[in-house]
């Protein structure tokens, strides 16, 4: 038996008007398995001169974010911050967040965030994917077809 629960559900953001991070977000697309990737995002900050970029703040050991202070000057300070994607990075579909700490007097906009997303594709595939059989009886003979996809020039193909 089921009930009907009615839950409030409170929701806090701090939406910033003086940073802007150009793209807003970092797109790795596909990348082949092995292969390393990087990205850049321009971020501009209209404010206080002093301004900075503390600390980076990423869970994945996979993703190595640099950013590079490029002006400052008339209360705006602009960086480059260069994403890159390890060449050892495993297979599967990447979302992550960093974390750009600064020194941001208001504890609200001490903190900027930015997506990464990516998949790392296996130089292999097989499709199905997973491949079912269904339910099997004992000395029945099940057959499937199944498509196996080597990616040209590929270290790991067949």
């Amino acid at each position: 038996r089921s009930r009907k629960v009615e839950v409030q559900l409170q929701v806090y953001s701090y939406i910033r008007q003086d940073v802007v991070l150009t793209p807003g977000s970092v797109q790795f697309g596909s990348v082949r398995k092995g292969a390393a990737a990087q990205k850049v995002v321009n971020l501009a900050y209209a404010g206080s001169n002093d301004w900075q970029i503390t600390e980076i703040d990423c869970d994945n050991p996979h993703i190595l974010v640099k950013a590079t202070e490029t002006s400052r000057g008339n209360g705006l300070v602009k960086y480059r911050i260069q994403v890159d994607l390890g060449d050892d990075a495993p297979v599967g579909y990447i979302r992550e967040h960093v974390t750009l700490v600064t020194n941001d007097d208001n504890p609200n906009a001490k903190r900027v965030m930015m997506t990464v997303e990516g998949i790392v594709e296996s130089a292999v595939s097989i499709s199905p994917s997973p491949l079912s059989f269904g339910v099997v009886r004992p000395d029945e003979l099940v057959i499937k077809k199944i498509v196996l996809m080597a990616r040209p020039n590929s270290e790991n193909a067949l």
